[in-house]
């Protein structure tokens, strides 16, 4: 489990952070070569396999340029690489959800008021438009986190990383059944308390999904 979670988070918060980022750059040169250099990584990160990525980035990056360990659990330099490509992945869809919800945002009455009063770019990006598309955000972040299960089974064993990725194709080539019956009770659990996370994080965000008193 532990292993799993070290892979997991830091890929499920590095796709949140750079697709927000790269989608607020999007906007801020809409139609300029910015927004097109991000536009063709995006799509570039869509298209590749998830497989191709991960033998690519282990032959070049581990394996010719010997950066990283190829196989095996022990500090830090065993996930950089896998978390890397976790991310890269995953950030492609990211920043064309998040940018055309902060485009569709950024034509609000409101923030073209804000625009007109001279309010700071970072102002304008982080407390204004940021905030007010929080929900399709979280919407899109809830439904990420399963997904980013399903992947951890290809990274954990490509890498050897020893997580419920590994143990789920292990149990299945060995025909354990009770260990992916556990499997699927955990993915089960886990399922349900992203959903309960999700409501609770529209309460928070929107104060108008919460039940009136």
């Amino acid at each position: 489990m532990f292993p799993s979670l070290m892979l997991m988070l830091p890929i499920f918060f590095g796709e949140l952070f750079f697709g927000i980022v790269l989608a607020m750059l999007a906007c801020a040169f809409r139609d300029h070569w910015q927004d097109r250099v991000i536009l063709c990584f995006s799509v570039a990160g869509m298209s590749i396999s998830y497989l191709a990525m991960i033998i690519f980035g282990q032959w070049f990056f581990a394996y010719y340029l010997n950066w990283f360990p190829v196989w095996g659990w022990g500090d830090i330099r065993y996930l950089l690489l896998p978390v890397a490509i976790g991310i890269f992945s995953g950030t492609g869809g990211g920043v064309r959800f998040y940018r055309t919800v902060f485009l569709d945002e950024m034509n609000r009455e409101y923030l073209r008021t804000a625009v007109a009063k001279g309010v700071s770019p970072s102002k304008l990006y982080f407390k204004h438009l940021l905030k007010n598309a929080l929900i399709p955000v979280i919407t899109r972040a809830s439904t990420v986190l399963p997904f980013l299960f399903t992947g951890s089974l290809l990274l954990e064993t490509f890498f050897g990383i020893p997580g419920l990725g590994y143990e789920g194709v292990n149990a299945l080539n060995d025909a354990d059944l009770q260990m992916l019956k556990a499997l699927v009770i955990l993915s089960a659990f886990l399922f349900v308390g992203i959903n309960l996370i999700t409501d609770l994080a529209y309460a928070w965000a929107d104060p108008r999904v919460r039940p009136a008193k």
